[in-house]
């Protein structure tokens, strides 16, 4: 019975290794990640999508004068909705969206999200 119990304890740990070697790559698709957005004519903008904890969540109304703004402290996962405002010389006002996927361009704590 003892060897028996160490040979099903043994196949058990090997089930095991392999589920946490291959959990990784599983879980590295899922993880968490700062968004940095590519905005060209945009005056201001707002993401909205789900954060670390699956709620979904919308920042605030963010200037961005220039052609790359980082968002710190902001975690998403999955899709993030760009919602975009241009402000022009006349007074009208253009609007923009774009969807921008979490899981892709990642570059260190960051992912970029191209809004327009």
């Amino acid at each position: 019975m003892r060897f028996a119990h160490k040979a099903v304890t043994a196949v058990g740990a090997g089930l095991m290794a392999g589920a946490l070697l291959s959990a990784p790559s599983a879980h590295a698709a899922a993880s968490p990640i700062q968004a940095s957005v590519h905005t060209v004519v945009s005056d201001e903008f707002q993401l909205c999508g789900h954060n670390q904890y699956g709620q979904p969540v919308c920042t605030g109304v963010i200037a961005s004068p220039n052609d790359w703004k980082r968002v710190y402290g902001w975690w998403w996962v999955g899709w993030v909705d760009f919602y975009g405002t241009q402000y022009h010389s006349d007074g009208s006002v253009s609007k923009r969206h774009r969807s921008c996927n979490s899981g892709k361009h990642r570059h260190g704590s960051f992912f970029a999200c191209y809004g327009v």
